[in-house]
């Protein structure tokens, strides 16, 4: 019994070896499972991190492109705008303000700019214009409307209505001034010295045939002898432009038995 209980306790010693060995590896197979599938999850976890931060990334591209898609859709709709409003700009006339004294020449400087004998010339010292006179023409594409307006010291005229009526134009071209842009004004004034300059060689007054006329009955007007005076002291200063005024300088030094006829300048303001 003895030997046989030895015999047995021998056999489950070595089923008991067997069995703590059989588990032993089982469980190392286990932990390097265990630890593979740990370095797995770990992968995935970078992995993720990796696509998320790419997928972030990838997002604020998309809405930064977008944001430059709205901001350059604003801009060109913004640039239309502005060449819808410097087209409609150009079309608006620009304005050239005369202002001067009566009998200064204002309505002829008009005519001449204009082409035309649309106003009505004084008799240099006896007013004619009474109200606001107006004229369009066109140079390199730009249209120009002339204002002529009453003379100062007005013949017939109080100074009340003179001033009241320049208020009510300057009111006007305030509130209708297509550009405040200093540099189109500079442009503008060159295009028109040309312009002048053009027009002077060509310009034929309606009345010439009957300045001689006009000239003499000048003489019947009350304080000529004064105008005149005045006219005599500037001729010796104004003989050379003369020379350069065409047909009319050509007829005014011509002109025999009267006094030269010197036309001052007068103020041009360009709106």
């Amino acid at each position: 019994m003895e030997k046989k209980l030895n015999n047995l306790l021998g056999l489950i010693g070595k089923f008991t070896v067997n069995i703590s060995s059989k588990n032993i590896t089982k469980l190392g197979k286990l932990v390097k499972e265990k630890k593979e599938l740990i370095e797995k999850i770990n992968e995935l976890k970078k992995n993720k991190l990796a696509k998320e931060k790419k997928i972030k990334t990838l997002t604020e591209k998309i809405q930064d492109e977008d944001w430059k898609k709205k901001c350059r859709g604003l801009q060109e709709t913004i640039d239309k705008q502005n060449q819808i409003i410097e087209e409609f700009t150009k079309k608006l006339p620009r304005k050239i303000l005369l202002i001067g004294r009566t009998g200064s020449g204002k309505s002829t400087l008009a005519n001449v700019l204009t082409g035309t004998n649309q106003f009505k010339e004084s008799n240099y010292s006896i007013s004619q214009t009474k109200t606001i006179q107006r004229c369009q023409f066109v140079e390199e594409e730009i249209t120009y409307e002339v204002i002529d307006t009453i003379g100062l010291n007005d013949t017939k005229l109080n100074r009340e209505d003179i001033l009241y009526k320049l208020a009510e134009l300057a009111r006007e071209l305030k509130d209708d001034n297509p550009s405040n842009d200093i540099s189109k004004r500079k442009k503008s004034k060159i295009i028109l010295l040309t312009h002048l300059n053009k027009q002077i060689g060509v310009y034929r007054p309606s009345n010439l045939e009957k300045l001689n006329e006009r000239i003499m009955d000048y003489m019947k007007y009350e304080n000529r002898e004064l105008v005149i005076q005045e006219m005599d002291k500037h001729v010796s200063k104004f003989k050379d432009k003369l020379s350069n005024l065409g047909q009319i300088g050509s007829f005014i030094s011509g002109l025999a038995a009267v006094p030269t006829i010197i036309i001052p300048l007068v103020s041009c303001n360009i709106m």
